[in-house]
């Protein structure tokens, strides 16, 4: 199964304007393993709301909600 992954303008604004080109790289991995279903450190957070996890740089957390297509 694959998924389609939808930014926000803000989602796409924060990550443009991210000094840490690093962590840059390392974010649009991570949705790139999403997309294949490689979800990795995740966790549900509330109502259909879940929390992608990331252990370097500052520790980013994106958040992120799921629905059918």
């Amino acid at each position: 199964m694959t998924y389609t992954t939808q930014r926000t303008d803000t989602f796409s604004k924060w990550l443009k304007n991210l000094k840490d080109k690093h962590a840059v790289t390392r974010i649009l991995s991570r949705i790139s393993r999403i997309e294949k279903s490689n979800f990795g450190n995740v966790k549900p957070v509330g109502d259909n709301v879940f929390e992608m996890r990331f252990f370097f740089g500052s520790g980013y957390r994106i958040y992120y909600t799921e629905t059918s297509a």
